[in-house]
């Protein structure tokens, strides 16, 4: 079987959890594909999970061309009497469903040469609805029983959020109102970082430039702290009755070393033989800071 592509509206709803999808292909494994999938301008436009299963069970996919005036408004009609969603998730697959609204409103637009001014100066401009605050949103919500202004929130999160947070919501574990508080105070604690005053471990300022480089050092101390636990994991494993073949001395020794590659390539202070500029410069390395080690090039004080 060739690989498909999906509709762009195809995407409204997502793709089933995994456990319900391991459920959902072991039904079509003994039972058999009891619906075809359905094809619209030759992409799938309703059977994802089908498909995916089909694919992963290497069986037939019996495939159902459907010939369809508005594609979104298909999809929500077959998927929202199929899952029980809430309000948050209902929200979301509005979301969703008006940005595809106000896509196909600018190419309409577009295809009708985009000028929004009429031929005639004498008859003025002529006024074309925004199509991001206004029909879009209200059918969008309308359809799947949701206010305009959860539909904004939802289209908030889908465009600022992390994919994990959206997934989140999508998958009933967060609501779109505290998706949305997340994403309001993720970005004020941008902000104030921002805001702040960057320095290094000697107190010294950061220049703009470099501040996503020492913005990376909690990463580096993460993962430090990451190995550590590990370490004590394993000699929890090595002093019982599974531990028989670990060898933990050596491990041990491979994860401070580990350790030890780490700390040396951690951000420490801005160079002070090129201020931070990089340049060439061969103390640096071109890279601006210098990391800390032992030498009394890095801990020299300015």
């Amino acid at each position: 079987m060739g690989k498909l592509e999906y509709h762009e509206a195809a995407n409204i709803f997502p793709m089933l959890d995994i456990d319900a999808f391991r459920e959902f292909k072991a039904d079509i494994k003994k039972n058999g594909l009891r619906e075809p999938i359905e094809m619209f301008d030759g992409k799938i436009i309703d059977g994802r999970n089908r498909y995916q299963a089909c694919l992963e069970l290497d069986c037939a996919c019996p495939q159902l061309t459907k010939h369809i005036d508005d594609p979104v408004a298909y999809v929500l009609s077959k998927n929202l009497h199929r899952r029980q969603l809430t309000a948050s998730q209902r929200s979301m697959v509005a979301a969703k469903a008006k940005e595809l609204y106000e896509k196909e409103a600018k190419e309409r637009m577009s295809a009708g040469g985009g000028d929004k001014k009429s031929k005639s100066a004498k008859s003025g401009p002529v006024i074309v609805p925004d199509p991001i605050k206004g029909d879009s949103r209200d059918k969008a919500g309308k359809a799947v029983g949701v206010s305009g202004s959860l539909v904004d929130r939802a289209s908030k999160v889908l465009a600022e959020a992390t994919p994990e947070l959206i997934a989140d919501v999508e998958e009933g574990r967060v609501s779109v109102s505290a998706a949305a508080r997340k994403v309001k105070e993720s970005k004020e604690e941008k902000a104030t970082k921002q805001d702040a005053k960057a320095i290094d471990a000697k107190k010294r300022p950061v220049p703009k430039d470099l501040i996503p480089v020492f913005d990376t050092v909690a990463e580096f101390k993460s993962l430090s702290r990451e190995l550590t636990g590990i370490l004590k994991r394993a000699e929890v494993l090595a002093n019982g009755k599974a531990g028989a073949w670990l060898e933990y001395g050596s491990l041990r020794t491979d994860i401070e070393n580990a350790k030890s590659s780490i700390k040396f390539g951690t951000p420490y202070i801005v160079c002070t033989y090129c201020n931070g500029r990089g340049d060439g410069c061969k103390a640096c390395r071109g890279s601006g800071y210098l990391n800390q080690t032992p030498t009394s090039r890095n801990s020299e004080e300015v």
